[in-house]
Parts: C-alpha cells; structure tokens; sequence
C-alpha cells in the first residue's frame, strides 16, 4: 500500500453533502439556487486538484521521493505536491484527462446539496424563522439556548443522512472513474455506463461501497463543528461580528478530525472493483471498512493526502551523506 504525506490538514472537505450555509432556509428561491449555482461551478473548478488527491487518498505514488529537508534541517524524503502530481496526470492524459470523473462529482454534489435543503425544509425547525419572530440567540434563556441547539443540530444530522446516502453512488462513480488511472482501464467512461458497469460487476450493494465510514465521517463532523461552534460563540465569544468566523474555523478542526474517515470511505469505494487500483499488488483486498482502517492505521496510512504542498515518505528511510535515503527493503514504487 502507498504511504500518506505527514498531517497538514487541508481546507474543509469539498466531498461534505451540507450546503455552504446551515441557515439556507433563510435565503429566498432565487438565493437558494444562486448559492447552489456557486457551489457546483467551484466543484467543477477544483476537480483536477480533488483528482490528485484522490489519486493519493488511494495510495498511488508513480513519483520517486527526492531527498529533502525540513524547515528545521532534519534529513526527509520529499514527495510531490498536488500541483507536480497534476502536471503528472496532464503529461499522460492531457487536459480532457484531468477532468475525467467530474461530471460524476457535480451530479453528486447538486444531489446532496438538492436532498440536503428539501429534507430541511420538511423537517420542523422548533422556533419561527420569519423576520422578526425570530428571536436571537442571546435573547433567549439558557435553557432556550440549549433547546434549540440540540433542534437544529438533529434537523441538520437527519438532512445530511440523507444527503449522504442519495449521493454515494456518485462518489463510488467518481472514485472508480479517476483510479482508472493507476491501471489505464476504460470501464468507466460515463455516468449511464458507469451504474451499468457498477450493477454487473458488484450488484446494488456496489452503489454504497464506502457508505458507513462516510456517513460516520460526516455525522461526527457536523456533530463536532456545531458543538464547538455554540459552545464558542455562547460563552467565549461576546463581540457578534466576529461569532460569523466561528463556524468556517471550527468546520476546519472537525473536518481535519474526521478526514481518515474519508481515506477509509475513498478505498473501500475502489477495493476489489476489478479495477488494477483496488486489487493487489497495488491495494490488498480488505474484509471490510474497519479491516482497511486498522491496515492503514498500522502503516500510518490514515492521514494520506490531508496534505497538498508539503509530502513526505514516511515509509523505512535512512540517512547517506546527510540526505535521506529509501531503505532498499522497502516495497515497490506504490509504497509511499
């Protein structure tokens, strides 16, 4: 299996089924569309970075580590950034080549951003949300406070489940589409053909490979986000223009939190698909998600590809003229 670049949390997860803002029952139509417009053009925009990283979060390394140094001198071995790997994937597939799987991703994301907002808005709110009947949050007593935490909170976990599971397929669709790199294979040339392929070859249960760590990874970070954030701006945080931060920041830390949880979900999509990525010698067949996340918890493999800039070989290295060196016992080129 291929090594993970050190932990350097990258932004928040731009695989999250939750809308851009939790408060989108309070946009108009018009604003609600607008807002979704935005968020599948970016979607769009970053696909040949989430590419990349996908390509790592899988454990595909076809770059040799160069020796390097830390910012404080220590020996490394360096692997490349997202950019290098991009300019790798360019050099092979051309630019039609780094957009393959996006039109899987933005059918994704415009099905859990479309659930996400229709489940909320048949869910109760347990408060009124019109103009002014709606009160703020330091005019209500603690316990009002508290209430409506725990509302709004189960309102959003329920919208994400749901999120979660109506757009899985997709992301089982994109996962296999852009691995298709690491073995050159044409099984997945579209999004009709890829359910057909997928159906055949795997059943319904193919649809979902990777579904429960997702949703346990999703759930935790919203749980995580929305804890921290009313805790922060209920007790630490007086000044109201700064409580808007409060949110995008503590979405960041639960995001960095759970990310293995989403490593876990990207392999266990690929495993044993028939595609050369998710079989041996370039991934061993996994029992299950929890078989996957103890394997790569032994190999320090969890937090692979959190990182986009700064990567480093954390496989057997030692040290030769005062540069890092790969241990020549260490397995193939795959195992970074």
């Amino acid at each position: 299996m291929a090594a993970a670049s050190r932990t350097t949390i990258s932004s928040s997860s731009s695989d999250s089924a939750v809308p851009f803002a939790q408060e989108h029952h309070l946009l108009d139509p018009k604003g609600r569309w607008a807002q979704e417009a935005f968020r599948l053009g970016v979607a769009a925009a970053v696909h040949p970075f989430e590419y990349a990283k996908l390509l790592i979060q899988i454990g595909y390394e076809p770059i040799a580590p160069r020796p390097s140094r830390t910012f404080f001198g220590r020996p490394v071995l360096a692997l490349p950034s997202v950019f290098e790997y991009i300019g790798f994937i360019y050099k092979k597939k051309g630019l039609g080549g780094l957009y393959r799987g996006a039109t899987a991703r933005v059918c994704g994301s415009f099905i859990s951003g479309y659930v996400y907002n229709e489940v909320s808005e048949v869910l109760p709110y347990g408060h009124e949300t019109n103009g002014d009947d709606t009160p703020a949050p330091d005019d209500l007593s603690e316990e009002e406070r508290v209430l409506r935490f725990f509302q709004e909170t189960g309102r959003n976990m329920i919208a994400q489940c749901a999120a979660v599971l109506a757009s899985h397929p997709f992301q089982v669709i994109t996962v296999r589409t852009i691995a298709q790199f690491v073995g050159g294979e044409v099984k997945y040339t579209g999004v009709f053909s890829s359910i057909r392929e997928i159906y055949v070859h795997d059943g319904v249960g193919g649809f979902f490979a990777g579904l429960v760590p997702r949703m346990i990874g999703e759930l935790l970070s919203l749980w995580l986000s929305s804890c921290l954030t009313f805790v922060i701006n209920s007790y630490l945080i007086k000044d109201k223009d700064l409580r808007v931060y409060t949110r995008a920041s503590m979405s960041f830390i639960a995001v960095a939190v759970t990310y293995p949880f989403m490593v876990v979900s990207k392999v266990m999509s690929v495993n044993d698909s028939g595609l050369a990525a998710g079989s041996p010698p370039h991934m061993p067949i996994y029992i299950g998600w929890t078989d996957c996340w103890s394997q790569l918890k032994a190999q320090n493999q969890l937090k692979r590809g959190s990182s986009v800039l700064f990567r480093y070989y954390t496989g057997p290295v030692g040290v030769k003229d005062g540069m890092a060196t790969k241990n020549i016992r260490s397995p193939s080129k795959y195992s970074y």
